[in-house]
């Protein structure tokens, strides 16, 4: 269990939650608490901590639009 979940594999496994297929499916109240976690734990790397709540939710809303559109497209 401890290799399962080591610290590398942890921040990998974080990380993959900005996927964005993994982010579209997700509720914006839990998009919201994901930004939290990762700008408190990785904001040491990040070019313009401030900016990364904006940025995300951006993102997340656009690929939202993006699925919505095509689900339209097809019916």
């Amino acid at each position: 269990m401890k290799s399962r979940f080591s610290l590398e594999k942890r921040a990998h496994y974080e990380l993959c939650a900005l996927i964005p297929d993994v982010i579209r499916q997700k509720d914006e109240n839990v998009v919201t608490d994901l930004i939290k976690v990762l700008r408190e734990k990785w904001q040491h790397i990040l070019p313009i901590p401030a900016s990364f709540d904006s940025e995300l939710l951006r993102w997340s809303h656009h690929w939202k639009r993006k699925e919505t559109a095509k689900k339209e497209s097809i019916t």
